[in-house]
């Protein structure tokens, strides 16, 4: 190994070293840097333990958020993450460890299963080299989808929102949640100040945005119609007539704007004092008669948009009773109906909250529910009862469980009483504020998120949607009990009445699950305990139907018999029929299944108590009001929904005819609404009966086949078709003395006699249908006899007979002279008649005096003979007398060239018997014609003679038409009635020609002559000059070249010593090619000539029109044509300016004619 051998080793050494040392330095200063950064992170986590506290790590995780997925996806980003640092992450759900892992990559998805519906805990904790430094729990509130159930869109339960304006609750945040809960229903009110300026003018767009919301989410909308400050003054109330003309406006435009909506409630507790009020409660009468105003205004011109828009009436607070600050609700609801707002609502609607303690509230609020429907008896019933507000509070005592559970009794028992509608207050809390009992109504947090209170009442939309409630059990004391048809199944809800009272319940076959949906495990004993949580029970034995209907209608047929007791004793038969029937509902309880034959036939036999009822009035015997008719029936129709449950949960064939059903409904409106009888009563039965077909009809028309559709198909059909029967017969009491207070009587147009005919005619106030003579009631009698009409008065048929004997109708005869006849001479006419009163004669419409009959009649002129015996028969006869009745005119008097044509005129009716029935005849030529005339039976003959017809042209001779002439011609004109000649040169008329004279000039020429009678003959010919054939050689060029002339052609006629060549271009041209303007002639000498062809200016060898174009140009502009083509524009030879001569002979060799 050489010296320079080791040196180099050496210093291989040294780098190495260095890169060594470099490599340590490195490491060390990295470890430095990431204790550096440990330490402010500790010290971060340490300051602020928030996902978004540093910019070591993010987590992507909303805290009180709601989620619709079961699959909750949580983001964990790790900014600093390198394989110095050790990050883990644990996550608990519900405290229980989902996930417990390394994180290996900067960006992290993490996915968790929500194992419950409703509120779930997640606990996320970061942990980095061993020491923890993030930990929180988020709340993530888990909705399950919905589940539409079969007949979801009948359902009429919703809540309270407060969208209004978009300044209070935020639609954006909570109508998919709520829509997420089954709810089909939302009521709001829209405030009339903030949509309207004060002036009519009217501003939605900030309630367009969530009415359409709603609308997409198939969400139905009750609106609340709250009074305007700016027009009804600060007492907020309607009580003059523009202010009521205002408010008519105003909802008139919102029900145009959004035809969606169909239910209209007017005002919102107006019998309370509030801020919708002014301060002051709608109590004392003139206020009600006002608010009645309203409700009658808004129905009559809501219903004129839409029939089907509901008009709900009183919307009332209900304390406990009356005083200066508030009315009690059914004493309001009484006043404004005895005002008229029982005639025109479809509905009224109250607010019973039971605000009481716990253990009182149900209590207080059955005994508003049966208050209220013991008032709408009193009304006559039959009006559809609403609960547009109940609900309970989460505060003051009363935990969010026990909201729960009071909502979910409250609305059973609200079912109970088949309510048309509830509707729960509130969705949504209106503020944080937990010691503020009115701003914890809601099932939602003021944040939006879901309390306990809306997961139960999810749970029973979802089991009770759809579902027919079919009433209460009495399972044991102390417990309550409702059961629903849930499709074609029992569903029960039951609880325990007392907080201090636990039962235990055995479930047999039977499972069970809590407000919330969550199942509840029986015992060793198969048993569950129940409290004052309700509880639904499921795969229910279908004889718990029957108990319930059972339990259901005896209770209600005993309290019929005991309010109706002395009316009942009047009608024979009715309490045993009563009896009978109560002992068939109570021997239901022990029933586990009823045929359908017999459910329908026990339902027919408790609706036929409501006809015995009705026939019992019509006879006399049940001396009543027609209120308390239709109270009775309405109490029975409401035993009657228990009669409608039993076919339900029996019925098993869908044999139910529902056409014949509406027929039966279309009748009974005919009978009731088109009419002038102002029928209350029945009409309100009537729209029961129309909602039962509706919804039977609904159901029918689904294709989702269900086992509780055809009970309800069957049920509600049978039911519609019973209540339009009892429409019908009611209609009829108020028809009978409709009748007997409009009797019928028969008018006789004539009673002396007459020879007219006479009208007999039905006279009566009352509004009559004619069966029979056409619907008409007036009969004519055109001779003497009887006419039996038949007619009905609302619904009911009449005959009555109506005799005349006083026609005579035998006229005077009049004897020679006919009507309508012509005579050419004098006529002598006679009239006779055994009682012949007088004889009278007309001239041309003026009577002729002293006439006497049997008088000759002379002169010309119309005449009327009018004859008239004593019972007024009259026999009149026209007739003419005329010696010249019909003229010839002619068409043309004056010589003529045409046809004259000669019409026969005349004032009379001509009939022409030969000239094919023509007026006219057509002359060709002079001559005769005798036309063969009929005129009013006259016959006579009139000679046509015409002599003025000339049709010979004048003649042109020496000139015939298209031809060419050299230098001049000399046309011979002649004729008899010559009238005028001229003489055209290029369309021009020459002034002055002669005719017959010579004609010279080239040029186009055109002669006309005519004649007196308009005849006419012209020529068209063409003067030419003499033209000279031969070439002429000039100046180097060749001149005189005709069109269309070939070398060959042009070799035999130029006479040139010596050989040449003709060139185009320096191009031969062959012995065929037309010689062209241009074209070069070269001698075997050298000498050369420019070939010129007469007219071919545009050098193509043609003359055409492209030549004649270019020629007029020049002549106007004097500036496109070079010397060749001006020397072919020289078509004359003159040698002189190129003028319109040269044009016109460009022409006339285009033209290529003969010379003549």
């Amino acid at each position: 190994m050489n010296k320079k051998t080791n040196e180099y080793t050496k210093k291989i050494n040294r780098l190495i070293k260095t890169f060594i040392w470099i490599a340590i330095l490195i490491f060390l200063l990295g470890v430095l840097i990431s204790i550096v950064q440990y330490a402010r992170t500790k010290m971060k986590s340490q300051n602020n333990n928030s996902e978004s506290a540093n910019e070591q790590y993010m987590i992507n995780l909303q805290d009180e958020s709601v989620e619709f997925n079961k699959e909750k996806k949580i983001e964990v980003e790790i900014n600093n993450l390198n394989n110095n640092i050790n990050y883990k992450i644990l996550i608990k759900v519900n405290d229980e460890e989902k996930i417990n892992q390394d994180i290996m990559e900067k960006s992290n998805i993490y996915n968790v299963m929500l194992p419950n519906e409703g509120k779930n805990n997640i606990q996320i904790v970061i942990i980095l080299n061993n020491e923890e430094i993030f930990k929180k729990d988020y709340v993530i509130y888990y909705i399950e989808p919905y589940t539409t159930n079969f007949g979801d869109d009948t359902v009429n339960k919703g809540v309270v929102v407060h969208y209004r304006d978009g300044s209070w609750e935020n639609y954006n945040k909570d109508i998919e949640i709520l829509k997420k809960c089954g709810i089909k229903y939302i009521r709001t009110d829209f405030l009339w100040r903030a949509i309207d300026d004060g002036n009519g003018n009217y501003n939605f767009s900030k309630y367009d945005k969530w009415v359409t919301k709603a609308k997409e989410e198939n969400i139905t909308i009750l609106a609340v119609l709250i009074p305007n400050g700016k027009i009804c003054g600060d007492d907020m109330k309607i009580n003059f007539d523009k202010e009521l003309e205002a408010f008519g406006n105003f909802v008139e435009a919102l029900a145009k704007r959004y035809p969606e909506i169909l239910e209209y409630e007017i005002y919102n507790e107006p019998n309370l004092s509030s801020e919708y009020t002014g301060g002051s409660a709608y109590t004392s009468n003139e206020y009600l008669q006002w608010y009645a105003k309203a409700v009658t205004e808004i129905k009559k011109r809501l219903g004129k948009i839409n029939k089907k828009i509901n008009i709900i009436a009183g919307s009332t607070a209900t304390p406990k009773e009356s005083n200066i600050n508030c009315m009690e609700s059914t004493e309001f609801i009484r006043n404004i109906s005895m005002y008229g707002a029982y005639n025109y609502a479809d509905a009224f609607s109250c607010h019973p909250y039971a605000k009481e303690n716990e253990a009182r509230q149900n209590e207080n609020l059955y005994m508003k529910i049966k208050n209220h429907k013991k008032m709408f008896l009193l009304l006559g019933g039959f009006i559809k009862n609403y609960i547009t507000e109940f609900g309970v509070y989460s505060s003051n005592g009363i935990s969010e469980d026990i909201q729960s559970q009071k909502l979910i009794q409250q609305n059973s028992i609200i079912d109970s009483y088949n309510f048309d509608m509830s509707i729960v207050y509130n969705f949504w809390n209106t503020s944080n504020d937990k010691n503020n009992a009115e701003a914890n109504f809601g099932l939602l947090y003021n944040n939006y998120t879901p309390k306990p209170s809306y997961y139960a009442m999810k749970n029973f939309y979802q089991n009770t949607n759809g579902a027919e409630y079919i009433g209460s059990l009495n399972i044991t004391n102390g417990l309550e009990a409702h059961t629903y048809d849930k499709d074609g199944h029992p569903l029960i809800i039951v609880w325990s009445n007392n907080t201090d009272n636990t039962y235990n319940f055995t479930l047999n076959q039977m499972t069970a699950k809590d407000i919330y949906g969550k199942e509840i495990t029986p015992d060793s004993n198969g048993q569950i305990q129940i409290t004052t949580s309700p509880v639904y029970l499921y795969n229910v034995p279908t004889n718990y139907f029957y108990q319930a209907i059972s339990n259901t209608a005896t209770t209600k047929y005993n309290e019929f018999t005991e309010n109706y007791a002395d009316q009942i004793s009047k009608v024979q038969g009715l309490q045993q029929t009563i009896n009978t029937l109560n002992q068939r509902m109570k021997d239901l309880s022990s029933t586990s299944n009823l045929d359908e034959t017999t459910s329908i036939n026990l339902m027919k036999q408790h609706f036929n108590l409501g006809n015995t009822l009705i026939q019992a009035y019509k006879s006399g015997t049940l001396q009543i009001e027609y209120v308390k008719l239709s109270s009775m029936l309405d109490a029975l129709n409401d035993i009657g929904n228990s009669f409608e449950d039993l076919v339900t949960v029996s019925a098993k064939t869908r044999n139910a005819n529902i056409s014949e059903t509406l027929d039966t409904i279309n009748k009974a409106d005919n009978l009731i609404n088109d009419n002038d009888i102002e029928m209350i009563y029945p009409s309100k039965i009537l729209q029961f009966s129309q909602d039962f077909y509706d919804k039977a009809s609904y159901i029918n028309g689904l294709e989702e086949e269900n086992d509780i559709k055809t009970g309800l198909i069957v049920s509600k059909n049978l039911h519609s078709k019973l209540l339009s029967d009892w429409a019908t017969q009611f209609a009829n009491l108020y028809i009978d003395t409709y009748i007997k207070n409009n009797p019928v009587t028969i008018d006789y147009s004539e009673t002396n006699p007459t020879n007219q005919n006479v009208t007999a005619t039905l006279r009566t106030n009352a509004q009559i249908t004619i069966n029979n003579n056409s619907n008409s009631k007036a009969y004519t009698f055109t001779q003497n006899g009887t006419f039996t009409f038949d007619y009905t008065i609302k619904g009911q048929t009449f005959q009555q007979t109506a005799t005349v004997n006083n026609i005579d109708k035998t006229a005077p005869t009049i004897e020679g002279v006919e009507n309508n006849r012509l005579y050419l001479s004098e006529v002598t006419p006679k009239a006779s008649d055994t009682n012949l009163k007088e004889v009278l004669l007309y001239k041309d419409n003026n009577q002729v005096q002293n006439y006497q009959q049997n008088t000759k009649i002379t002169e010309d002129g119309h005449y009327k003979l009018v004859a008239e015996d004593l019972a007024g028969n009259q026999t009149s006869v026209e007739f003419d007398i005329s010696r010249n009745p019909a003229i010839i005119d002619y068409s043309e008097v004056n010589l003529t060239n045409q046809d004259v044509v000669a019409t026969v005129n005349s004032n009379f009716d001509v009939n022409v018997k030969n000239n094919s029935n023509q007026k006219a005849y057509t002359f060709k030529e002079n001559g005769e014609f005798t036309f063969e005339l009929n005129i009013k039976g006259a016959e006579l003959q009139l000679t046509a003679k015409v002599d003025n017809i000339d049709k010979t042209p004048p003649t042109i001779t020496d000139v015939e038409d298209k031809k060419q002439y050299i230098d001049k011609v000399t046309p011979k004109i002649s004729d008899d009635n010559l009238n005028e000649v001229k003489l055209y040169f290029d369309s021009e008329e020459v002034q002055g020609y002669t005719p017959n004279s010579e004609i010279t000039g080239e040029g186009f020429y055109k002669l006309v002559a005519k004649d007196l009678a308009g005849n006419e003959t012209s020529v068209e010919f063409t003067i030419i000059e003499n033209p000279d054939e031969k070439y002429q050689i000039k100046d180097g060029n060749i001149l005189n070249i005709k069109n269309n002339t070939n070398q060959d052609t042009f070799r035999k006629k130029l006479k040139m010593s010596g050989e040449y060549s003709i060139y185009r271009n320096n191009t031969l041209i062959s012995d065929n090619d037309k010689i062209a303007t241009g074209d070069k002639l070269r001698k075997s000498t050298g000498e050369e000539y420019t070939l010129i062809v007469s007219g071919d200016i545009n050098n193509d060898g043609d003359v055409n029109i492209k030549d004649i174009v270019m020629l007029r140009k020049y002549l106007l502009e004097r500036n496109n044509l070079n010397e060749n083509s001006l020397l072919a524009a020289d078509c004359n030879l003159d040698g002189k300016d190129i003028s319109i001569k040269d044009l016109i002979r460009m022409r006339l060799i285009a033209l290529e004619r003969d010379v003549n």
